[in-house]
Protein backbone atom coordinates (compact mmCIF):
# COMPACT_ATOMS: atom_id res chain seq x y z
CA UNK A 1 0.00 0.00 0.00
CA UNK A 2 1.32 3.07 -0.83
CA UNK A 3 0.61 6.46 1.21
CA UNK A 4 -1.58 8.80 -0.68
CA UNK A 5 -1.51 12.33 0.48
CA UNK A 6 -4.32 13.22 2.74
CA UNK A 7 -6.46 15.28 0.12
CA UNK A 8 -6.46 12.37 -2.19
CA UNK A 9 -7.50 10.03 0.55
CA UNK A 10 -10.55 12.07 0.91
CA UNK A 11 -11.46 12.77 -2.48
CA UNK A 12 -11.57 8.55 -2.86
CA UNK A 13 -14.24 8.54 0.12
CA UNK A 14 -16.25 10.56 -2.78
CA UNK A 15 -16.32 8.18 -5.48
CA UNK A 16 -20.31 7.23 -5.27
CA UNK A 17 -19.69 4.71 -3.28
CA UNK A 18 -23.18 3.39 -1.75
CA UNK A 19 -22.61 3.25 2.39
CA UNK A 20 -25.35 2.60 5.30
CA UNK A 21 -25.07 2.40 8.41
CA UNK A 22 -27.46 1.54 11.36
CA UNK A 23 -30.34 1.83 8.52
CA UNK A 24 -29.31 5.16 7.54
CA UNK A 25 -28.52 5.96 3.86
CA UNK A 26 -24.92 7.89 4.39
CA UNK A 27 -24.66 10.93 1.97
CA UNK A 28 -20.88 12.09 2.72
CA UNK A 29 -18.97 9.36 4.65
CA UNK A 30 -16.09 11.77 5.74
CA UNK A 31 -18.77 14.30 7.30
CA UNK A 32 -21.28 11.79 9.12
CA UNK A 33 -20.95 11.77 12.78
CA UNK A 34 -19.50 8.67 13.74
CA UNK A 35 -17.86 7.50 10.11
CA UNK A 36 -16.49 11.31 10.02
CA UNK A 37 -14.64 10.73 13.39
CA UNK A 38 -12.95 6.89 11.93
CA UNK A 39 -12.19 9.54 8.96
CA UNK A 40 -10.26 12.16 11.24
CA UNK A 41 -8.20 9.39 12.38
CA UNK A 42 -7.01 7.96 9.48
CA UNK A 43 -6.26 11.52 8.29
CA UNK A 44 -3.92 12.20 11.03
CA UNK A 45 -2.24 8.94 10.92
CA UNK A 46 -1.73 9.86 6.59
CA UNK A 47 -0.39 13.16 7.97
CA UNK A 48 1.98 11.82 10.16
CA UNK A 49 3.35 8.88 7.70
CA UNK A 50 3.92 12.43 5.16
CA UNK A 51 5.91 14.71 7.63
CA UNK A 52 8.32 16.74 6.20
CA UNK A 53 9.80 15.78 9.74
CA UNK A 54 11.95 12.60 9.41
CA UNK A 55 12.00 11.92 12.91
CA UNK A 56 8.17 12.04 12.79
CA UNK A 57 7.95 10.14 9.95
CA UNK A 58 10.11 7.56 10.34
CA UNK A 59 8.13 6.62 13.97
CA UNK A 60 5.56 6.00 11.54
CA UNK A 61 6.50 4.48 8.47
CA UNK A 62 8.66 1.58 7.71
CA UNK A 63 9.90 -0.41 4.98
CA UNK A 64 7.85 -3.66 4.33
CA UNK A 65 10.23 -6.28 4.25
CA UNK A 66 8.36 -8.60 1.16
CA UNK A 67 6.39 -5.49 -1.31
CA UNK A 68 9.58 -3.19 -0.74
CA UNK A 69 7.25 -0.38 -0.21
CA UNK A 70 6.77 2.06 2.58
CA UNK A 71 3.46 1.88 4.05
CA UNK A 72 2.36 2.66 7.62
CA UNK A 73 3.77 0.65 10.58
CA UNK A 74 -0.51 -0.23 10.96
CA UNK A 75 0.20 -2.41 7.88
CA UNK A 76 2.86 -4.20 8.28
CA UNK A 77 2.85 -7.23 11.10
CA UNK A 78 5.32 -7.20 13.29
CA UNK A 79 7.63 -10.02 13.13
CA UNK A 80 10.14 -9.25 16.47
CA UNK A 81 9.70 -7.33 19.48
CA UNK A 82 11.26 -4.06 18.34
CA UNK A 83 8.54 -4.24 15.52
CA UNK A 84 5.79 -4.34 17.95
CA UNK A 85 7.20 -1.46 19.88
CA UNK A 86 7.47 0.33 17.29
CA UNK A 87 4.03 0.06 15.96
CA UNK A 88 1.48 3.01 16.25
Amino acid sequence: MVIQIVDEYKAGMRDGRCVYIMGEKVEEVTMHPMLGRAFETLKAGYKLCVSRDPAIRDLHVAQHPEAGESPSRFFITPRTTEDLALRP
